[in-house]
């Protein structure tokens, strides 16, 4: 059996999960039934469950031709931005993946490497 996680790691799990459904509400209206984030090595993964419909929902609700894009492109930028601030490493590639089939949205973040600390 795993050992459990270590108190900080665990309190920065929470808190990039926090944070990351408190950007998804701002751009979707609607918070995700279900939300977890997995942290591994300079890999952060988080998982939001019956959200992608909202999501969608809300960037064809933009006006303007394009609007959705850029509010796309809006939501990754805040997403990252978190992820860095919370972790105090820069995000070095982010990976967006809606599923409207299962309506599952996974964010990949993958963080600079830290070769001494």
């Amino acid at each position: 059996m795993a050992d459990p996680p270590a108190p900080r790691e665990h309190g920065l799990r929470a808190g990039i999960t926090d944070a990351l459904v408190a950007v998804w509400i701002r751009y979707s209206g609607k918070r995700p039934v279900a939300a977890r984030t997995e942290i591994r090595d300079n890999v952060i993964t988080c998982v939001l469950v019956d959200a992608v419909g909202d999501y969608d929902v809300g960037l064809i609700a933009a006006e303007t031709p394009g609007a959705g894009r850029l509010r796309s492109a809006a939501y990754k930028s805040d997403a990252a931005t978190m992820v860095a601030n919370l972790t105090g490493r820069r995000v070095t590639s982010f990976l967006s993946s809606h599923d409207p089939d299962t309506d599952v949205a996974t964010e990949t973040f993958t963080l600079e490497r830290r070769f001494f600390s």
